[in-house]
This record gives structure tokens, C-alpha cells and sequence, in this order.
């Protein structure tokens, strides 16, 4: 006797694209603050790539504090429709500056740098006469520093604290006023190795 069996239906596959939300950050990408100075993040616009709607976020987790200097980060997260997360990061940094008094407020050194040794892109960002922010200092890792430029023919990194209180100091800076700018150092901080790092400005 034969008995038969009948078969499992066949299996239902769906197919999902994956992409990821827009977050867009009210204000600027990167603060600076005097020790002590009150903050109020302006909050984000979350872009749900799947249905178009938006909505406005506030920041999942901050490691401020103003009390300290040093470079912090307000991180948002936020999810699509089917699931998919993606971050963005507000970098600020704390500190009591005071501009060079004879550094002219016009000369800016700001924009998209070129590692030559390996083609990553930096952005070098203005925030006061003489004081910048280069998000990502080795060329590639996501760990932002500030650069001071005391005058026209010299720039300076300093040692500070990066993110998650990450020690960093640039040592041998050089900068060529060009055109086009560039600045090289050697990034004195743990897994960065000793070789010198030459940006030049796109």
C-alpha cells in the first residue's frame, strides 16, 4: 500500500530594499561653547525614505557636559518604515577661546581636505577667527579635534579629548599657505601609528 503525502506549499519570499532614513540636523552639524555656557539642541527632521513622512526627532543619548572642555557628541537615531536605522551626530566642542588680536577675521581655511596617502576626505570647519574643527583628524576614523591657526603661516592641534574622552595631540604641524592650503602632523594617540598625515585642500 502506497500512501501519499501531500507536499508543503512552496515557501513566500519577500524581497525588501535596503535603505535607510534621512536624518537632517537643525542648525549646525558642529557647536562651540565656552566652559560653562547653557546648551538647547534644536532637535532633527527624520525622512522616512519608504512612506515620505516626516517628523521631528530629539537626540537618543548626548555626553555633554559643559563643564569640562573637551569634544562631545548628540547622536539621533531614528528607523524607516521597515526597520532600517541610520545615526547622525552633532559634534560640539567646549572651550574658552579667545581670538589671536592680530589674526585678520577674514582668512579662512576652512573646506574639504585630501589625504594624499590614501584619498579620504576631511572637512575642516570654521568656528571662530583662528579656530576650526577637523572632524576626523586621521583621515578616515570619525574622532574630531580642534586646530587653532595663531596667524597665516602656522596651524596648531593641541592636546585635547576627543569623543568618549579619547586622548589625541598632533605633533610636527606644518602648514603651506599655498595655493591650495595644505597641513600635515603625525596623530599622537593609541592605533594611529607614527607617520605623517599630509592633508591638501580640494
Amino acid at each position: 500500500m502506497f500512501v501519499g503525502c501531500d507536499k508543503d506549499p512552496d515557501p513566500v519570499s519577500t524581497v525588501v530594499n535596503v535603505t535607510y532614513p534621512a536624518i537632517t540636523l537643525n542648525g549646525s552639524q558642529f557647536v562651540h561653547l565656552a566652559v560653562g555656557e547653557p546648551y538647547t539642541d534644536q532637535g532633527a527632521i527624520l525622512t522616512d525614505d519608504i512612506t515620505g513622512a516626516q517628523s521631528a526627532i530629539s537626540p537618543k543619548e548626548s555626553d555633554l557636559d559643559i563643564t569640562t572642555p573637551g569634544m562631545y557628541k548628540v547622536v539621533y537615531e531614528a528607523a524607516n518604515a521597515n526597520g532600517f536605522k541610520t545615526t547622525a551626530t552633532r559634534t560640539i566642542l567646549v572651550l574658552n577661546y579667545t581670538p589671536p588680536a592680530g589674526l585678520d577675521p577674514n582668512f579662512d581655511i576652512s573646506g574639504q581636505y585630501e589625504r594624499t596617502a590614501t584619498g579620504a576626505v576631511i572637512n575642516v570647519v570654521k568656528m571662530d577667527n583662528g579656530l576650526y574643527i577637523i572632524d576626523r583628524v586621521g583621515g578616515s576614523t570619525e574622532v574630531p579635534v580642534y586646530m587653532l591657526t595663531p596667524d597665516t603661516a602656522t596651524i596648531d592641534v593641541p592636546a585635547q579629548t576627543s569623543y568618549d574622552a579619547f586622548p589625541v595631540d598632533c605633533i610636527n604641524e606644518t602648514f603651506i599657505p599655498g595655493p591650495p592650503y595644505s597641513f600635515s602632523y603625525r596623530v599622537s594617540a593609541e592605533n594611529f601609528g607614527t607617520g605623517v598625515r599630509t592633508f591638501v585642500h580640494l
